[in-house]
């Protein structure tokens, strides 16, 4: 017969092998979510974000993720919204569909989620609809015009200027610039597959139509190329005068290198991009050969410390990392999303829920909304919400090693 102190010991290592096992589970959960998260019970709102932080366009990605997160651990140390602390979950999408649809799925189980981040073209394209069956308001990285049709996407909204726009911009620069008058400048564009890149096409297309200007040729070139010398080659046969490259930097510094070797004269052929490609690691990775780039960009960047909302931005940065000296355009873009995002929720009364629907409600009630002067003034309406309409135009200054205006805010239309 067992004897009672054997018996105590005995549970006592059954309750140890319990508490043993609760945390090997608990720890199991955490893994298989891929992140930690604190709770403060319902003094918590609850957003969800799915950037590229490891995949082929981490490069904009990180410092996307960072903005964010800096804008939303401000609002924390002030005291949150109306009491409550923003909880922020992130799960590294890599820019890849599944993976931002499943992150998703994670982020809205149980119904506690008012709104959501994702990234990719495709994968915001796709979970659109999701998020406006679930009621629950979507932001994303891509910044593709369709995702701001509120009739036909009625729970995303766009923080920046959308890329159709961003182009057509580009489209009326280089008519400006265009010397010669006897004929009319002609265009290529290098585009990676997928969403973005298929979308970016029709917007050239269309951009180009709507002024009677011909795009003589159109090569895909992947985010991390290696090689491209076939694609410029076709560049350089059809003789463009302008080439919009979509990309990241690595990706325009690539083509431009590439461009140089075929042939190519870069004082002849200018080269366009998008805010993807236009941040100053240009000029790290490219030096000289960037000089003659133009980039369009929803928003001031870094160095325009005369701006209210980039002294903002310079100081929370200052605060959280004193190590960092300079920010990306794609910082900006984070931060300023989270900024919209922040003025939402503080306009939902507090005696009010803070849930996907109320939040899109409060966020048709911004009026000339420039976060601080860092973009140009926008307006959310239950029929738009495409955000902002403008862009300035930038370009390297290779000696000064910073991005300088080469333009006021341009409308596009």
């Amino acid at each position: 017969m067992r004897q009672p102190h054997q018996k105590q010991k005995g549970d006592k290592m059954d309750r140890k092998y319990k508490v043993l096992t609760v945390f090997i589970s608990m720890v199991a959960v955490l893994f298989y979510f891929g992140h930690v998260s604190y709770s403060y019970g319902a003094e918590v709102i609850q957003i969800g974000m799915a950037p590229d932080l490891t995949g082929p366009t981490s490069e904009v990605g990180i410092p996307y993720n960072d903005g964010i997160k800096d804008y939303f651990r401000y609002i924390n140390d002030k005291g949150g919204i109306h009491g409550k602390k923003i909880e922020l979950t992130i799960i590294d999408c890599q820019k890849v569909v599944a993976q931002e649809v499943s992150a998703y799925k994670k982020f809205t189980r149980g119904g506690n989620t008012p709104m959501v981040f994702t990234w990719d073209t495709g994968g915001a394209m796709t979970i659109a609809p999701m998020a406006a069956k679930d009621k629950v308001v979507h932001f994303a990285g891509s910044l593709i015009g369709q995702l701001g049709d509120a009739a036909k996407r009625p729970y995303s909204f766009l923080a920046g200027t959308s890329y159709q726009r961003q182009i057509a911009s580009l489209v009326n620069y280089a008519l400006i610039k265009f010397k010669d008058k006897g004929r009319k400048p002609t265009f290529a564009i290098t585009y990676p597959k997928g969403g973005y890149g298929k979308l970016c096409l029709a917007a050239l297309k269309q951009a180009l139509d709507k002024k009677g200007l011909q795009l003589v040729q159109a090569v895909i070139v992947p985010l991390r190329v290696l090689d491209a010398k076939a694609q410029m080659s076709k560049i350089k046969k059809a003789n463009p005068d302008f080439v919009v490259t979509l990309g990241v930097e690595p990706t325009i510094v690539a083509v431009m290198k590439e461009a140089q070797r075929v042939g190519i004269s870069l004082e002849q052929t200018q080269f366009l991009v998008p805010i993807n490609a236009i941040q100053k690691n240009v000029i790290k990775l490219g030096g000289d050969l960037v000089e003659s780039l133009v980039g369009a960009t929803p928003y001031y960047n870094w160095d325009d410390t005369g701006i209210e909302g980039i002294q903002l931005m310079r100081e929370i940065n200052k605060k959280y990392h004193p190590e960092v000296t300079y920010r990306p355009l794609w910082y900006t873009y984070g931060f300023v999303s989270a900024m919209v995002v922040g003025e939402g929720l503080q306009r939902i009364p507090a005696d009010q829920a803070v849930s996907g629907a109320n939040l899109k409600k409060a966020l048709e009630t911004l009026e000339n909304f420039n976060a601080q002067g860092i973009a140009s003034p926008f307006s959310y309406t239950a029929s738009d919400h495409s955000g902002p309409k403008a862009v300035k135009l930038i370009s390297p200054n290779v000696k000064k090693n910073t991005m300088e205006g080469v333009s006021d805010w341009v409308y596009a239309d």
